[in-house]
């Protein structure tokens, strides 16, 4: 803990929990990414007589909007492309195509089943001269509102647990401990008699992958424990640090 202000009589110290900011920012910034990313994707044909028509392609997000019109003569079929993804995972893609190539439509899924019910629809269409009309919508821009919520969640959630300032004050004039946390949701303040401290005590955990992580509390001649955080942090040596300058001032 950062050291502000240290008499004989009094000690303050002060943790600014910068990494919990950092990764709070993060999360809410990065949480309008998705929905700008994820689309909404149509597939809209219409049929005059016989191969009299076409087909209209659109794809659209919250930043731009892509239409690409196609005559039915110009289709040939429509067919399933898979391939491997970063994980090893196959995906399947939906691909129409005409005279002068290939394109894609939606976007690439897992479940191959989908893929292959939308291809049987469409060259059913194409096949069928009595089909006046096909439509598909692939909608993923809810995928992307709820990613937006979720990771906008998970910041404000750490900005709001982690991410409270810890003022500890320490008055042997008074003989007044006071523990004040700083946050979004205002102050909220711990005072207790520094008569009562018998200890200054470092608290570990161990979690299910082995890892140990450490909090600060402070020991009453009654046996309660005073725990500075809720939750314990990494970094041994910064909390050994500020146990040292404790019991330094009162002594221990």
């Amino acid at each position: 803990m950062e050291q502000l202000s240290r008499t004989p009589n009094r000690l303050i110290l002060r943790k600014i929990p910068w990494w919990s900011w950092i990764a709070g920012t993060v999360l809410i910034l990065g949480s309008v990414i998705p929905i700008f990313m994820f689309a909404e994707h149509k597939l809209k044909c219409q049929r005059f007589t016989g191969q009299d028509g076409y087909c209209r392609i659109t794809s659209q997000t919250l930043l731009r909007r892509t239409s690409q019109r196609i005559s039915l003569d110009q289709i040939q079929q429509a067919l399933v492309r898979t391939r491997r993804g970063s994980r090893g995972r196959i995906r399947y893609q939906v691909v129409i195509q005409t005279t002068t190539g290939s394109i894609d439509f939606g976007t690439d899924i897992v479940n191959p089943a989908d893929s292959q019910y939308l291809v049987q629809r469409l060259n059913y269409f194409l096949q069928t001269p009595t089909q006046n009309k096909f439509e598909e919508i692939q909608d993923h821009q809810v995928v992307g509102i709820l990613f937006f919520f979720g990771l906008l969640g998970l910041g404000i959630g750490l900005l709001i647990w982690r991410g409270k300032i810890l003022i500890l004050d320490l008055n042997k004039q008074t003989g007044q401990l006071r523990i004040s946390y700083w946050g979004l949701l205002g102050q909220q303040t711990k005072e207790n008699s520094l008569r009562q401290i018998n200890t200054v005590d470092l608290e570990t955990h161990r979690n299910s992958k082995g890892q140990v992580t450490y909090r600060v509390s402070l020991g009453l001649y009654s046996g309660d424990k005073i725990p500075l955080r809720s939750f314990y942090g990494v970094g041994r040596k910064d909390k050994e640090e500020t146990i040292a300058q404790i019991q330094n001032f009162l002594k221990l």
